[in-house]
């Protein structure tokens, strides 16, 4: 399986979406790097997999970079932006 890559220090193989959402919330990642990872790994994999009719790569960047924002918005605030809930 790839190792779909967020940053030097964690693959989605090896975390949990809570460890990945908490990341994200922290600010140690964004979550448009978590997007593309994800796209990234999607289309290598889907060759193989055939699992994917479309992927919505422009749709995806932008819930990413709103999510982003929310963050930004919410920092030291105490509720998770919404699509991280």
């Amino acid at each position: 399986m790839v190792g779909w890559r967020i940053d030097s220090q964690m693959t989605y193989t090896e975390k949990s979406i809570e460890q990945i959402r908490g990341s994200i919330s922290r600010g140690d990642t964004s979550a448009r790097a978590v997007v593309e990872s994800a796209i990234y790994a999607a289309e290598a994999m889907n060759p193989t997999l055939n699992a994917f009719l479309e992927i919505d790569r422009p749709g995806a960047l932008k819930r990413g970079a709103e999510i982003d924002e929310q963050v930004r918005t919410n920092a030291g605030g105490m509720s998770a932006p919404a699509g991280m809930a």
